[in-house]
């Protein structure tokens, strides 16, 4: 019975000395300053590894990176079978938008270090398409509406709102004769497009049309340090015909 006492005390003991000798890790809440990995001077795959919006999906998500600024697109996607994005761009920079996606109405941010007085503007450009259920001819080496530039304007939180277009934005172009028209098909297309738009008295009578090919933005600013201004120009290549 002694020895069942002792043993009982002695397991007592033991629970008490083990919550007892319980201590805490000590946990670093020191706030991650984003700004240290944005430094333009680190290496590609620092920059690489920079967070995206959470709103978006990774895919949905295109950064641009150029020596001293990146610029995010969130809400569209980028044909980019060769991932070139991954790298430092030249200042002026063309990608082709994946078929059924635009930018239009979409988010569009940055991050930098050294560029301050950033003013980013939108434009866009009118092509001509000839369709035949499935088959088209884009003539976008031909003629083209060019809209004037448009400053968009941040909200509280810096982000911007692309501009969206309708109807009328894609059918501005400017105005031609059918017989130039006709000609620039023969030239661009071939006779096939050539009999379809045969009848045509505009070129805005099916099947043919205008519609947005191009989308620019225009990105400048200038360096906190030297004053040194800065300009990026970003060209979306739009899916006609579809």
């Amino acid at each position: 019975m002694r020895y069942y006492k002792s043993y009982i005390l002695l397991l007592f003991s033991l629970a008490f000395c083990c919550v007892g000798c319980k201590t805490d890790v000590p946990v670093d809440e020191t706030p991650v300053d984003i700004t240290s990995i944005l430094d333009t001077t680190k290496t590609e795959e620092a920059i690489n590894n920079l967070p995206i919006e959470d709103d978006y999906s990774a895919d949905t998500v295109v950064r641009i990176r150029f020596n001293e600024i990146d610029i995010i697109l969130s809400g569209t996607m980028i044909y980019d079978e060769q991932e070139t994005l991954k790298h430092i761009q030249p200042d002026t920079v063309s990608m082709f938008v994946e078929l059924g996606w635009d930018v239009e109405g979409i988010q569009i941010s940055y991050q930098t270090e050294n560029i301050t007085d950033i003013k980013i503007s939108q434009r866009y450009e009118t092509s001509v398409s000839i369709s035949d259920e499935g088959p088209h001819c884009d003539m976008i080496n031909w003629k083209h509406y060019t809209s004037p530039w448009h400053q968009l304007t941040p909200d509280t939180n810096g982000i911007y709102i692309t501009d969206d277009y309708d109807s009328d934005d894609n059918s501005k172009f400017p105005d031609v004769s059918m017989a130039e028209f006709k000609q620039a098909v023969r030239e661009h297309c071939d006779e096939f497009y050539e009999g379809l738009i045969a009848n045509n008295q505009s070129v805005n009578e099916l099947p043919s049309h205008s519609s947005i090919s191009r989308v620019f933005f225009s990105v400048t600013g200038k360096d906190k340090k030297t004053g040194k201004k800065i300009s990026k120009l970003l060209i979306f290549e739009i899916a006609m015909g579809c």
